[in-house]
């Protein structure tokens, strides 16, 4: 709903998937992308032909102060294998909402900036992921 790709990016995000296919990685999008059907990405407790999977998560679990739900597409690391996560089930403060309509006044909406923004926990955490998929898909 909030995606206004630049020039070139839906490109980048196919050859980002062709380089998780070949070489092992995670790829982060939004929980909605339109991505997994183009692509035929594996629904989460499914697998796709490169052992590829989807992982759903939230990002409010690594402290965004909205839910932004998030899917992952991992190639070479099973899911017992990932890094521990975090599991948060309070509340979370904020919204993810378009001009006033999602926050319906009872929680506050993020900024576009906030929205766009992945928090550093979870940052580190997709690179820790990576890095074991790289090394997996090595062996």
């Amino acid at each position: 709903m909030f995606a206004k790709p630049r020039p070139g990016e839906k490109e980048l995000a196919i050859w980002a998937i062709e380089q998780i296919r070949a070489f092992g990685g995670v790829l982060e999008h939004p929980a909605g992308s339109k991505l997994w059907p183009t692509l035929g990405l594996p629904e989460p407790g499914k697998r796709d032909n490169f052992g590829g999977w989807t992982l759903p998560i939230n990002q409010h679990w690594w402290g965004h102060r909205a839910e932004k739900k998030t899917r992952l597409y991992i190639v070479g690391c099973e899911p017992k294998n990932i890094p521990n996560m975090p599991m948060r089930l309070d509340y979370p403060t904020h919204v993810i909402g378009d001009v006033g309509r999602a926050g319906n006044g009872k929680r506050p909406e993020i900024s576009k900036a906030e929205r766009e923004h992945t928090p550093p926990d979870l940052a580190s955490w997709l690179v820790a992921l990576a890095e074991m998929c790289v090394l997996n898909a090595l062996k």
